[in-house]
């Protein structure tokens, strides 16, 4: 399937879970750029509803998530409820890390600026010195 095409139906699977406004006042928050989607969820129940939601609609357009592809990722203020294991939604195990590369753009399950800061200056040290 080409890319555009791929971009289209994916579009449409996502398009009956479209979200208004942001996490900040909702339980759940799609973000979606090309094929990366990254769901946030403020608990773990509206998480899972979400992605039983997403499952579904992908399976209409002819999509499956592919769990080898997919991370899960807990944030958390406290250190001991930053846990990185795997977990099962919906009968589907997916793997628990404790960062992630989404849009070339650290995530940390600590938040930590630094880590952030460090990888622009390794992806810009990785462009920048072969010229």
């Amino acid at each position: 399937m080409c890319a555009t095409l791929f971009s289209l139906v994916l579009h449409k699977a996502l398009k009956n879970l479209e979200q208004s406004n942001t996490i900040l006042n909702r339980l759940t928050q799609i973000c979606g750029y090309a094929d990366y989607i990254l769901v946030i969820a403020r608990s773990f129940p509206a998480l899972e509803a979400l992605c039983v939601e997403l499952s579904r609609e992908a399976s209409i357009v002819g999509l499956a998530v592919s769990p080898d592809k997919t991370n899960y990722v807990r944030f958390s203020a406290s250190p001991s409820r930053r846990s990185v294991k795997r977990v099962t939604i919906n009968g589907v195990t997916y793997e628990g890390v404790a960062e992630l590369i989404y849009l070339d753009t650290l995530i940390s399950n600590d938040n930590s600026v630094e880590k952030v800061i460090k990888n622009v200056f390794w992806l810009a040290q990785e462009l920048i010195l072969p010229l």
